[in-house]
């Protein structure tokens, strides 16, 4: 890729000069345009854990490229989720809440995401996320699509692809995702709300009631 910016960079040296006699501003240099390049396109590798306890009562949600380290607790009754830890080396927690339609949300502290059912078996998440990032707050708009057996979605995206898997009480999210569009407090989210998702399928099923 270096290779090709610097072909791009040598062809149009003409035109530099050209600008320059005719007085006109002078371009980026190239070291410029090569950093703005790389930065555009910077992509993180996504190698997430998601690890169920206590019968889906606690989660662990670790990356270790991402930086991510976080635990997930349910809290009394059901209706919420605590979590906290760190992302990317500063301090992350929140709560999930439930609301009356049945869908979950995560409000304050620079958080306002929401994930909502759609249709039998997949989600959406939506919202506003405030990246630790000179880009600061952005909007997230992403759909989890059911693959395969219950728990295990595909996510693809213009800047995301994850695939979800799940395996016994825990999920592993792989893939990667373009930093510029979905930074790493997003990622964060989106392995909270898989720990809520499963421990829907977690937790111990009521017995049926007998005739």
């Amino acid at each position: 890729m270096v290779r090709a910016i610097f072909s791009v960079a040598v062809a149009l040296m003409p035109s530099w000069a050209f600008c320059l006699d005719a007085g006109l501003p002078e371009l980026p240099s190239f070291a410029s345009v090569k950093e703005q390049v790389f930065a555009q396109s910077e992509r993180l590798r996504v190698n997430m854990d998601v690890r169920g306890w206590f019968e889906g009562e606690r989660y662990d949600v670790r990356d270790t490229f991402a930086k991510i380290d976080l635990e997930v607790s349910r809290g009394y009754g059901g209706k919420e989720f605590r979590f906290s830890g760190s992302v990317d080396g500063r301090s992350f927690n929140g709560r999930v809440e439930k609301r009356s339609d049945g869908s979950w949300e995560i409000w304050g502290g620079g958080l306002s995401v929401t994930l909502r059912q759609r249709g039998a078996s997949d989600y959406e998440i939506s919202g506003y996320i405030n990246e630790d990032q000179p880009n600061g707050s952005r909007h997230i708009d992403i759909d989890l699509r059911q693959w395969g057996s219950p728990g295990s979605f595909s996510i693809f995206e213009t800047g995301v692809s994850i695939d979800v898997r799940k395996f016994g009480s825990a999920a592993s999210l792989t893939g990667d995702v373009e930093l510029e569009r979905f930074g790493r407090k997003s990622l964060a989210v989106l392995g909270v709300f898989v720990a809520v998702i499963e421990s829907g399928f977690d937790a111990p099923k009521a017995p049926a009631n007998k005739k």
